[in-house]
């Protein structure tokens, strides 16, 4: 993904997004495995009941875009996406 920093450079980094039990991590780094930001937000785990555990989408949404946001500050840059990766889920059976 292609940032354009403050001072008009272009740059190519890799931003991921890592969704987990507890919260979000967002990353960029550069092509030669550099960190250039990284950033983390958490979201509850409800549990309304004994033996129950829930979370709420929006928590997850809101805490991604936050992360996001916090790594697009640091690099001081504009995200410019050129290529989207699909990526799998998991889930614990």
């Amino acid at each position: 993904m292609p940032i354009v920093t403050w001072e008009g450079q272009l740059i190519d980094i890799v931003v991921g997004l890592d969704l987990g039990t507890g919260g979000v991590r967002s990353l960029a780094i550069d092509l030669q495995g550099q960190i250039i930001a990284q950033a983390t937000r958490s979201y509850p785990l409800l549990t309304p009941q004994p033996g129950w555990t829930e979370q709420n989408s929006s928590d997850w949404v809101e805490a991604s875009l936050d992360a996001l946001f916090d790594v697009s500050r640091s690099t001081g840059a504009f995200f410019a996406p050129a290529k989207y990766e699909k990526n799998t889920f998991q889930f614990k059976t």
